[in-house]
């Protein structure tokens, strides 16, 4: 069967499949909602439509695979945000014992080493340990905080001129855009060089605050952007609003604060191998440029980046 991409409808997901059609790879893409992988079909890749939730199908649609990318979609719905991790996680490491898949790439994440309330990171902690139990040959990915989650914000801060987020203005991670970890991941599927149970960083070319993000912002809208730091509770009840539930709401801020007071650590350091090339500004632009949106020229003088502060 070759590799097996699950959540292929994704962005990570995505990316990775179709650099691995266009490398001549054997593809199965594991998909919810068949009719969103067309292009997918098209380009070779054999989809199957299915959740990732129900073992007998993922143990079906993984048979015979060589290599799979495993990853944990975050069910927003869900009063048990945890319990639904977890329980993907045992799927996933049941797929791979009844098939005796040889290579894993897990889509995990930054901060996924630890257990100790780091919000949604403590159940990619728990997939990790899953499928470590299982998979012989594994890389966990761990990627910084996705470029993806700051559209949102660019889109009220075009319509405002402000956006928000519970945390502080200064607290900086590594950030990456979903396209960069999917060919990363790809990469790793393609050269099995390196066995036994390994993590790698992607970390995207720079860290990233909420005070740079404002600053990109204003220089790509042409306006001054502000950013605005929220309580918590703030957060949550935007957050239900937007159709999370209570529970998975709560997870997701507490990751921000996990980052905020150090509970949340990148352990694996910027290296060569972990730094990916696109920018934050460069993957707006695309993004800008894709949805028709006016784009401010460059400055024609020096600008006033934030400065640097202490940590």
């Amino acid at each position: 069967m070759g590799i097996v991409v699950a959540g292929a409808a994704g962005r990570v997901g995505s990316a990775a499949a179709r650099r691995l059609l266009e490398s001549g790879a054997d593809v199965t893409a594991i998909v919810r909602d068949q009719g969103k992988t067309a292009s997918l079909a098209a380009a070779g890749a054999r989809v199957v439509q299915g959740s990732l939730e129900d073992e007998e199908f993922v143990t079906k649609a993984t048979r015979g695979a060589d290599a799979l990318f495993w990853m944990t979609p975050l069910k927003r719905d869900s009063d048990d945000v945890w319990g639904c991790q977890r329980r993907q996680g045992r799927i996933g490491a049941a797929a791979i014992r009844a098939n005796r898949i040889a290579h894993v790439v897990n889509l995990s994440s930054a901060g996924a080493q630890s257990a100790a309330r780091t919000g949604l990171l403590a159940g990619l902690h728990d997939v990790e340990e899953e499928l470590n139990a299982a998979a012989e040959n594994i890389t966990h990915l761990r990627p910084g905080m996705f470029y993806e989650t700051h559209l949102p914000e660019l889109a009220a801060a075009q319509a405002t001129g402000r956006f928000f987020a519970p945390i502080s203005p200064h607290t900086a991670m590594p950030h990456v855009g979903a396209q960069d970890v999917g060919e990363v991941a790809a990469d790793e599927l393609l050269h099995r060089e390196r066995h036994g149970r390994r993590v790698r960083g992607v970390h995207g070319p720079a860290d990233l605050s909420y005070e740079v993000i404002a600053y990109v912002f204003s220089v790509l809208l042409g306006k001054k952007i502000e950013f605005a730091r929220i309580p918590r509770e703030a957060a949550i009840d935007a957050l239900m609003k937007a159709g999370y539930s209570h529970n998975a709401a709560a997870a997701v801020v507490e990751t921000y604060a996990a980052r905020e007071d150090g509970r949340l650590v990148v352990a694996e350091l910027r290296m060569a191998d972990t730094t990916t090339l696109t920018t934050f500004a460069e993957f707006l632009r695309t993004h800008m440029e894709g949805s028709g949106a006016v784009i401010a020229p460059p400055p024609a003088g020096p600008t006033q980046r934030p400065k640097r502060r202490a940590a």
